[in-house]
């Protein structure tokens, strides 16, 4: 946290002038990538001025992902800037309003606007001058490309006193995919009422293989039934390499994976409903989380079992 200083806001207002307009539809991911890339940039500023230039973290390696899936993190980036703003004594923004619909990069680039916008008022607490023109544009960057990027700002923030993921985070995301669930459950006529294995102690890395295997479960369903085939199919999320702990980002960025592609489904489905996150958590332990998802599981299965 840095104490307010009376430098005038121009620095955080130039990004009006430096806005660019086009419609959702016209957006590739390279255009996401350019607007992650200003945003890291900016964020490699905020180190700086804090004498940790060292803590910026180099993009981790890219792997299979979808829209969907880059625009729930790009959802945790915006959430992450919004609690920067609070250390800050500034106040939190809500994320920008998403039509229920199937994730464009249009959709990353209008969360990764917002999120530039309320980072570029913190200019004037850290002293910076922010420059928030757009980098070149590269074309050939894909999804996965983006999501590395924005990987890494999560990462960096966090040496900035945001503070990293906590089974709090996790679990709340869990609970918003066995919602998701029960929504699509609602749409497909299959009961909600499900029986589902509980544990009462667990690690990261429990929760983690849950996760991992209700994505695997919907993958295997979405190429059985043409009738529950995920949009664009499914990509599994990266876990950390054998023998590596397993931390709460790495379980929320499973559930994320997971909870993207539930929702992509329900909307396939007719839902129109934006997704709405679930309310913040206290107290809760990888137990819960692995719960959680469980119960997911045993509704996908419900559903699958429907016909």
């Amino acid at each position: 946290m840095r104490a307010p200083c009376l430098q005038p806001f121009l620095a955080a207002l130039v990004f009006v002038g430096t806005a660019t307009f086009a419609l959702a539809a016209d957006y590739t991911p390279a255009d996401a990538y350019q607007r992650a890339t200003r945003l890291k940039t900016m964020v490699a500023s905020l180190l700086a001025e804090d004498l940790l230039p060292e803590k910026l973290a180099a993009d981790p390696e890219p792997v299979a992902s979808k829209p969907r899936h880059v625009l729930r993190l790009a959802v945790d980036v915006f959430e992450r800037v919004q609690t920067l703003r609070s250390l800050n004594g500034l106040p939190e923004n809500p994320a920008p309003d998403l039509p229920p619909e199937q994730a464009t990069p249009g959709h990353v680039v209008d969360v990764l606007e917002a999120a530039t916008r309320d980072l570029a008022e913190l200019a004037p607490v850290y002293s910076v001058t922010f420059d928030t023109a757009l980098p070149a544009r590269e074309d050939g960057r894909g999804p996965h490309d983006v999501l590395a990027r924005l990987r890494a700002i999560n990462a960096s923030l966090e040496h900035l006193g945001v503070p990293p993921v906590l089974p709090n985070d996790v679990y709340r995301a869990a609970l918003g995919l066995d919602a998701q669930l029960a929504k699509v459950a609602k749409l497909r006529g299959a009961t909600t009422d499900v029986d589902a294995p509980t544990v009462t102690s667990a690690q990261p890395k429990d929760a983690l293989a849950e996760a991992i295997s209700f994505i695997a479960d919907l993958e295997r369903i979405s190429a059985e039934r043409p009738d529950l085939a995920l949009p664009q199919g499914v990509a599994t999320p990266p876990v950390p390499a054998a023998g590596q702990p397993v931390k709460p980002a790495d379980v929320l960025l499973a559930t994320q994976f997971a909870l993207a592609d539930v929702y992509s489904l329900s909307v396939a489905l007719g839902n129109r409903d934006p997704l709405e996150p679930s309310p913040p958590q206290a107290g809760k332990t990888p137990a819960d989380t692995q719960n959680a998802i469980a119960h997911a599981r045993a509704q996908l299965a419900a559903i699958a079992a429907t016909r």
